[in-house]
């Protein structure tokens, strides 16, 4: 786990976030690369490449970043996500999240917001972020209310924008 400074850090493949970061490197991770685990964490990949593999036939396999369930104010920006089977996962009940600035490409998903009515994320802002390339879903899938879409650029996806 990881929880010091707000500075730039060293983060590892599988590394949970807890305060607000920059990466210092780049990532090539078999599973999930990083977990935002705590409210108002800015994570920013400083423009930086986060690349993983897609776990074959799994639509609920790893992902580039993975904002936990239940955290709110979550920021993720700046860079680029590779590969994987998401490259954004934003969980039941995590609000106010903004991914941002982010460019998303080859992943099965690009950005996943998730949860039934009851426990879906609100208020979600996506905010000019490429996502290209996706193999078996959408550029975007989003559950919930209240969010914001703007200014992304979706191409060459497997499935709707």
């Amino acid at each position: 786990m990881f929880s010091s400074g707000t500075a730039h850090a060293a983060v590892t493949c599988g590394s949970t976030v807890n305060a607000s970061t920059t990466l210092t490197s780049d990532l090539n991770c078999s599973g999930t690369a990083v977990f935002i685990g705590a409210s108002n964490v800015i994570l920013d990949l400083g423009g930086h490449t986060v690349s993983g593999v897609q776990a074959p036939d799994d639509q609920f396999g790893n992902s580039g970043v993975h904002i936990v369930s239940n955290r709110t104010g979550v920021i993720v920006r700046n860079g680029t996500i590779r590969g994987f089977n998401r490259g954004v996962t934003v969980n039941p009940g995590a609000n106010n999240a903004l991914i941002t600035g982010l460019t998303v490409d080859s992943a099965a998903l690009g950005i996943g917001v998730f949860g039934d009515p009851s426990t879906a994320p609100r208020n979600t802002r996506i905010v000019r972020n490429t996502i290209s390339n996706t193999t078996r879903f959408s550029g975007m899938q989003i559950a919930g209310n209240g969010h914001r879409i703007e200014a992304n650029t979706v191409r060459n996806g497997a499935g709707a924008g």
